[in-house]
C-alpha cells in the first residue's frame, strides 16, 4: 500500500494546445492544467524554488515546448478553491531520465498573481522550500 505522503497531485488537462482538427479553434491560447495538492509533501515535491518567479512541476507525457504558456488552476493542502496563475515551460524532464525523475515539465509561475501564488506555497511550506529532501526536479 502506498504511503498517504507519497500522494501525486490530481493532474487533469482541461484544454489542450494541440494543433489537430480538434483544437484549431484554440490555436495560440495557453494550455489550461489543473492541479491539487492533497498535502505539503506532495506540494513540496513539484515546487521548485530556485526559479526566478518559483514554479511547480507538472507530471506528464504530454509533449510540451519550452517557452509554451500554460494557464495553471493550483489547488493548495487545506484548501477547496483553485487559485489561477499564468506560467510557462521552463524544465523539461524526458521519459527516462537520470535518477528515474518522473518525465514532466517545470512551470515558472508570471505576474502579480505568480508573485502571489509563490509567496503563498513558500509561506506553507516554510523551512520546506530549503529542504534536501528529494523533489521532482532535484
Amino acid at each position: 500500500m502506498a504511503d498517504e505522503e507519497d500522494k501525486k497531485p490530481q493532474v487533469q488537462l482541461a484544454v489542450s494546445n494541440n494543433l489537430d482538427a480538434k483544437a484549431k479553434s484554440n490555436a495560440g491560447r495557453p494550455s489550461v492544467v489543473s492541479l491539487s495538492y492533497p498535502d505539503k509533501k506532495s506540494l513540496q515535491k513539484a515546487y521548485m524554488p530556485f526559479l526566478k518567479g518559483g514554479g511547480l512541476f507538472l507530471p506528464t507525457s504530454t509533449t510540451r515546448d519550452m517557452n509554451e504558456e500554460i494557464f495553471l488552476l493550483v489547488t493548495l493542502p487545506e484548501s477547496t478553491k483553485p487559485i489561477p496563475v499564468p506560467g510557462i515551460v521552463v524544465w523539461k524532464t524526458p521519459k527516462g531520465a537520470v535518477d528515474s525523475k518522473q518525465q514532466g515539465v517545470g512551470i515558472e509561475f508570471k505576474g502579480r498573481e505568480g508573485n502571489s501564488l509563490r509567496s503563498r506555497i513558500e509561506g506553507l511550506l516554510g523551512a520546506r522550500v530549503t529542504s534536501s529532501s528529494a523533489t521532482h526536479t532535484m
